[in-house]
């Protein structure tokens, strides 16, 4: 997700300046939108793999030690 997340926060980092312009945050997080749903899912896809993993590699340990 690295690429996903350096584009959505390079966007962010742009287009919310400046700070306390609430019409320049509002206007500014419409254009990154798109930016943010690919990171929100990538990012999803990421965790389902990484808690899938860890606990199988619980599973295996506990039964191992018996």
């Amino acid at each position: 997700c690295e690429s996903t997340s350096d584009k959505f926060f390079k966007c962010l980092n742009e287009n919310l300046q400046p700070h306390g312009n609430e019409k320049a945050t509002s206007d500014g997080l419409n254009q990154c939108q798109p930016l943010k749903i690919n990171y929100e899912k990538c990012m999803e896809e990421k965790l389902k793999k990484v808690n899938k993993n860890s606990l199988t590699f619980l599973t295996s340990y506990k039964e191992g030690n018996k």
